[in-house]
């Protein structure tokens, strides 16, 4: 027997009006449609909540930098030459909100970066910013957080550990998701967490060759923490031998450096613990005698795990 669920298409329909509730556009009888279902949904009003902060976190990080001229008229001619969206309203205001701060963060001749103290942590911490805004800022993370299960299978067990340090060292935060992503052909396990009005990203990237924050500078701040304003949002960024670590937001430069200080010791260890298993020597396989070396097979311990 076919099973209709009529309340699950009625959540459809209601969530194309939120965004239109919202700003206070819908007729009166379809508001009252709207919180008549809402008092009686609550996935329905936990995704009125997300877009509010999404909403909230957006016009509050475009407010704290002026955008100049010809990037906003650039920004205005690009949305109105954006056809009729097919998905939602909510998807279209998603894609209206990502194109502005994509596209300010992708002209990079542009954007204003202050307070970073050597050439070298500048483009570094871009590549933090970039993977904040493609994953954090265009909302790729469910409304209600995976399980710690879940996200320690997005981790990789090898990064699992950040996932305890981050909710334990950043209080009032709430983990939101916790995977490994590719952007702009980089690799990064990702982790974004939120409170009222924040949005911030743990980025942890392998070094490519030549990588660095250190150009014969001393690190303005304790802990070897880099850390400066790249547009509207603010950015920290550490290291070890094989890895670059980046705390992104949109709380101000000390507010940022406060969180990047709180967990950069312990993220630290976690990497350094992980490249020192990647380069122990390799070992005789267990149960084979070394003495009989002409049948014997070295294998490298953890040097394929990562």
């Amino acid at each position: 027997m076919m099973v209709i669920d009529f309340e699950q298409g009625n959540c459809i329909k209601i969530r194309t009006y939120l965004d239109s509730y919202l700003s206070d556009e819908l007729l009166i009888e379809t508001n009252h449609e709207v919180l008549r279902h809402l008092e009686r949904c609550s996935d329905c009003r936990r995704e009125l909540e997300d877009r509010t902060r999404a909403r909230t976190m957006l016009r509050a990080a475009l407010r704290r930098e002026t955008v100049n001229d010809s990037l906003r008229a650039k920004i205005q001619r690009d949305l109105r030459a954006q056809p009729e969206p097919q998905a939602s309203p909510a998807t279209w205001w998603g894609l209206a909100a990502v194109a502005m701060v994509v596209l300010s963060v992708g002209t990079w001749s542009l954007l204003k970066k202050t307070g970073v103290q050597s050439a070298a942590a500048a483009p570094l911490l871009e590549l933090g910013v970039t993977d904040h805004v493609h994953c954090a800022v265009a909302g790729y993370y469910p409304s209600t957080p995976p399980t710690s299960e879940e996200m320690v299978e997005g981790l990789g067990s090898e990064y699992a550990g950040m996932l305890p340090v981050m909710k334990s060292r950043l209080a009032g935060y709430t983990v939101r998701e916790g995977h490994r992503c590719v952007v702009e052909d980089r690799e990064f396990v990702h982790m974004i967490m939120t409170r009222p009005d924040i949005l911030l990203s743990l980025s942890i990237a392998r070094k490519q060759a030549g990588e660095s924050f250190g150009d014969g500078a001393t690190p303005l701040h304790d802990g070897g923490i880099h850390d400066g304003r790249i547009n509207v949002y603010s950015a920290a960024g550490f290291e070890t031998p094989q890895h670059l670590a980046f705390i992104v937001s949109n709380l101000h430069q000390a507010g940022n450096r406060q969180a990047a200080g709180a967990i950069a010791g312990s993220v630290r260890g976690i990497l350094l613990n992980l490249e020192r298993r990647a380069e122990r020597p390799a070992r005789w396989r267990p149960g084979v005698r070394p003495a009989i070396r002409g049948q014997v097979e070295l294998i490298a311990v953890g040097l394929n795990r990562n």
